[in-house]
This record gives C-alpha cells, structure tokens and sequence, in this order.
C-alpha cells in the first residue's frame, strides 16, 4: 500500500510541477497562430461582401418585381 501513495505522491508532484504559473508572460503567437488570425480575418471579408452582394441582389429582385407589377 505505501508504494502505491509513494507512486501517487510522486505522479501529483510532477504534474503540478510542469503545469504553468499564471503570472508567467505569454508567450509570443506563434507563425501557425498568425496564419490562422489571418485565415479567418479573410473568412469574415468573404461573408461580409457576400451579404453585400445578396442584399444587392435582392434590391435588384425587388426593382424588377415592382416593374413588372407596375405594367
């Protein structure tokens, strides 16, 4: 029985000793973090012109909807 405490003592001390303080600095992002910063800044300008060109396009619809009531 004391080997299996000396065991988990042990295995509680290495683990708290490797896990991260929080007053520690972070650490500078990373090439791969920026690439995907950049991935999704491009994602988020593709959804915003493609509501922009159905908002056009339903204007348009709605142009030639009254036009063709109109006749």
């Amino acid at each position: 029985m004391k080997k299996y405490t000396k065991i988990i003592l042990i295995s509680f001390f290495l683990m708290n000793g490797c896990s991260k303080e929080s007053g520690e600095k972070q650490q500078p992002e990373s090439k791969q973090g920026k690439i995907f910063n950049s991935q999704v800044q491009v994602l988020e300008k593709a959804k915003d012109v493609e509501q922009m060109l159905q908002n056009s396009a339903d204007k348009q619809r709605q142009k030639i909807e009254e036009q063709t009531r109109s006749d």
